[in-house]
């Protein structure tokens, strides 16, 4: 498992791209969603999620390199972890790829329902009128 790691825990600058790659895609995601959604206030959501991702990218770049190796260390040794409490390791390596892809399911749901309620909502109010 640790050579699939390897480059995050060698390189510091390799980890800071791997991060930026990662929420530079979520980022898109989300843009993509909310694009879907064709409404103007989600924009907001994408927005704050950037501001947020930005504040974590300086934070990061303004680490030292070996603190940011530790940092990669702690997150490696985290999911290890992770792996050698389940009874399968194969069966924690698809529940850990689920958890990562169940925010993007929730966004989703939050995002279809959220849009569907504000849409019902402002054809009541234009048809009381």
């Amino acid at each position: 498992m640790l050579s699939l790691y390897q480059p995050l825990i060698e390189n510091a600058r390799f980890y800071r791209l791997f991060c930026l790659t990662l929420i530079l895609f979520m980022l898109a995601v989300l843009a993509y969603l909310v694009g879907l959604m064709q409404m103007a206030e989600l924009w907001l959501i994408v927005a704050v999620c950037s501001l947020i991702g930005l504040i974590y990218l300086i934070y990061l770049y303004r680490l030292t390199d070996a603190q940011v190796l530790a940092k990669a260390e702690q997150w490696i040794e985290r999911h290890n972890q992770r792996l050698q409490n389940s009874a399968d390791g194969l069966q924690a390596d698809a529940l850990a790829l689920l958890v990562l892809i169940f925010p993007f399911v929730l966004m989703t749901w939050l995002l279809y329902g959220g849009s569907t309620l504000l849409k019902n909502k402002i054809l009541v109010r234009f048809m009381m009128r």
